[in-house]
């Protein structure tokens, strides 16, 4: 068990850009964050993208359901806030340093029953 509290960054660096977006995860790890918590889902043809919601609405300047969209598709949509765009999560892992973890929060699809 570990003595020393760990700072976890919620969804990368969110108070500073849009969360789960390639700046919120860069700012975080130049903060020195221990660890990044991330949301996962499954874009149509099976990619694992970074986004808490299931559809893009509320953060991002598309609409429509994650899962029904292609990864190729998904990384054509901004984020709000200047954020770029709905990234992959391999794009999440490469923005991390030698000594971040990762949190990943697996989201469930529930028209088609499917985990990411």
């Amino acid at each position: 068990m570990q003595d020393t509290p760990r700072i976890v960054a919620h969804r990368g660096g969110s108070c500073l850009y849009p969360e789960n977006s390639i700046g919120a995860f860069t700012s975080a790890v130049s903060l020195g964050v221990d660890a990044i918590e991330l949301d996962v889902h499954l874009s149509a043809d099976s990619v694992p993208v970074v986004m808490h919601d299931a559809h893009l609405d509320q953060t991002s300047n598309g609409s429509g359901e994650i899962s029904k969209m292609t990864a190729a598709d998904l990384a054509q949509i901004d984020l709000r806030q200047a954020g770029g765009h709905v990234p992959t999560l391999e794009e999440a892992f490469a923005c991390g340093s030698d000594d971040t973890e990762f949190l990943v929060e697996i989201k469930r699809d529930a028209a088609r029953g499917r985990y990411a």
